[in-house]
C-alpha cells in the first residue's frame, strides 16, 4: 500500500516538471521569437532613420544623382511594357523618396509587432 502511493506520488512529481518545463520551453521560445523580430525590425529602422538624417542633410545632392537613374529605368520598364510614362520631376522624387523611407520605419515597427503584416 504504501509503496504504491509513493511510486503514484513520483510518477504525479516526474508529471508536473514534465509540464512546467514544457511550458518553460514554450515560454522561451515565444521570447527568443520576439528577440529575434525586434533585432530584425531594428535594421529596418535604424537604416530607415540613418536615410531619413541623411535625405534631409542633402536632399537635393541626393535627388540629382538618383533622377536619372530612376528615370532611365522607368524608361526602359515602359519601354518593355510598351506604355507612355513621363520621368519623375525632382518635387515628385522627393516625395517618393519620403514615402520609401516612411514604409521602410512603418514596415520595422509592424513587424516588431505584427509579424505578418511587417
Amino acid at each position: 500500500g504504501g509503496a504504491g502511493r509513493a511510486g503514484a506520488g513520483r510518477v504525479d512529481e516526474c508529471l508536473v516538471r514534465s509540464a512546467l518545463a514544457e511550458k518553460s520551453a514554450k515560454m522561451i521560445g515565444k521570447m527568443m521569437r520576439f528577440i529575434g523580430r525586434v533585432l530584425f525590425a531594428f535594421m529596418f529602422i535604424s537604416s530607415g532613420l540613418a536615410k531619413m538624417q541623411g535625405f534631409y542633410e542633402n536632399s537635393q545632392k541626393l535627388i540629382s544623382m538618383l533622377q536619372p537613374r530612376i528615370n532611365h529605368t522607368l524608361l526602359q520598364l515602359c519601354s518593355v511594357l510598351h506604355a507612355q510614362c513621363t520621368p519623375f520631376s525632382a518635387e515628385h522624387l522627393k516625395y517618393i523618396l519620403y514615402i520609401l523611407i516612411f514604409l521602410e520605419l512603418c514596415g520595422g515597427a509592424c513587424f516588431i509587432f505584427f509579424p505578418k503584416a511587417g
